[in-house]
């Protein structure tokens, strides 16, 4: 990823990721992705690696973004809060 500071643009990040797509969701997939202050949007790539423009970006406002986050980290949070009441169940009963 490189971080562009010239032109015109609001642009904060852009580069190449791989996203899981596909129909069944099971391939992964070239992007070309772009980070604006309110919104991520993903560029498909042609074969020989160029950036498509126009035809099949998709836009994910913030908002959507958000709700995504804040679940996939209350399930990181709750799995990590399980593993450390195990560690201390473990330890509560070698004393």
């Amino acid at each position: 990823m490189c971080l562009y500071v010239v032109g015109p643009t609001d642009c904060i990040v852009e580069g190449e990721v791989l996203k899981l797509g596909g129909p069944f969701l099971q391939t992964w997939q070239k992007k070309h992705l772009k980070l604006y202050p309110n919104r991520l949007e993903f560029y498909p790539k042609s074969r020989d690696g160029q950036i498509v423009k126009g035809k099949g970006v998709e836009v994910n406002p913030f908002h959507v973004l958000h709700s995504v986050v804040r679940i996939f980290l209350s399930k990181i949070y709750a799995r990590e809060v399980h593993k450390l009441m195990k560690i201390a169940d473990h330890l509560s009963r070698c004393n």
